[in-house]
């Protein structure tokens, strides 16, 4: 009897660990899908970029800070910063050395520094093997781009091939529309000036900004510059980004796709996919 009080003791306190661990996932699961991380960034473009950028989260409880000018980071959690500092190290005084030191040291380091005749020919073979290799580096890494690139294509053949691919591309269009709903800045303010080398790629960046403006609303101002290559920019931008709900979309999107559209697709003996 003692025996099965305890056992039923000791169920009772798995039992309550198993809860409260459900309860803390449930609630890291709600916080982040519910809590936005707010973010903050002042920008200048002019030959190298300057200015701040901030990004908190927790209503401000976890953060971090980048100053864009030293390119340094500045993470916290809590009101407490996380990363080391480092140490300032002072100057060790330099030595004096005698004159007479002086004299053999530097006999010994031109002896040193003047390389054997023989060596040579070793050295520029393994410099031409060195460059062999690099060479064939290139082309295994582009081989494998292109096979990629290949891949790609063989997929999107298939999707065209699918007979309600309309509903596809709305759901995907609606699926970027509502990720960039939850990432939209609240302000934005671009002011500056642009040019490139062809003046009719200057008018294209410049009437797509302006429609851009029309659809969000932001204060854009843009100068272009026809007759110059030119990039200066001042960038404020201050919003919200729901990554919670924003990464439940995707999923949601993805699993829905698969489940709707995977008998499209069957894998042939080669590996490629094929209409089905």
């Amino acid at each position: 009897m003692v025996i099965f009080s305890l056992l039923l003791q000791l169920l009772k306190i798995i039992l309550y660990i198993v809860l409260a661990l459900l309860a803390l996932a449930l609630l890291i699961i709600l916080l982040v899908t519910f809590v936005p991380v707010s973010y903050k960034l002042d920008a200048v473009w002019k030959e190298e970029l300057t200015g701040q950028a901030r990004a908190a989260w927790l209503f401000g409880a976890v953060g971090i800070a980048v100053d864009l000018d030293s390119k340094q980071a500045k993470p916290w959690v809590f009101g407490f910063t996380t990363g080391r500092r480092k140490k300032k190290s002072s100057p060790k005084p330099a030595q004096k050395k005698d004159s007479a030191d002086v004299k053999p040291n530097l006999e010994k380091s031109n002896s040193e520094s003047k390389p054997p005749f023989k060596n040579s020919d070793a050295a520029s073979g393994s410099v031409k093997a060195g460059a062999q290799d690099k060479i064939h580096d290139e082309k295994k890494e582009k081989a494998g781009i292109i096979n990629k690139f290949k891949e790609m294509l063989n997929k999107w053949e298939s999707i065209r091939e699918i007979p309600d691919k309309k509903d596809l591309l709305n759901n995907a269009l609606s699926l970027l529309k509502q990720l960039f709903r939850l990432a939209k800045p609240k302000v934005l303010r671009l002011r500056g000036r642009i040019g490139f080398e062809e003046p009719h790629l200057t008018g294209y960046v410049l009437g797509a900004v302006f429609a851009l403006q029309g659809i969000s609303g932001w204060d854009i101002q843009l100068e272009g510059d026809f007759n110059n290559k030119a990039l200066e920019l001042e960038l404020i931008a201050k919003g919200r980004i729901w990554a919670g709900l924003m990464t439940w979309n995707v999923l949601l999107f993805a699993l829905i796709t698969w489940l709707k559209y995977k008998k499209y697709f069957k894998p042939n003996k080669e590996g490629r996919i094929i209409y089905g």
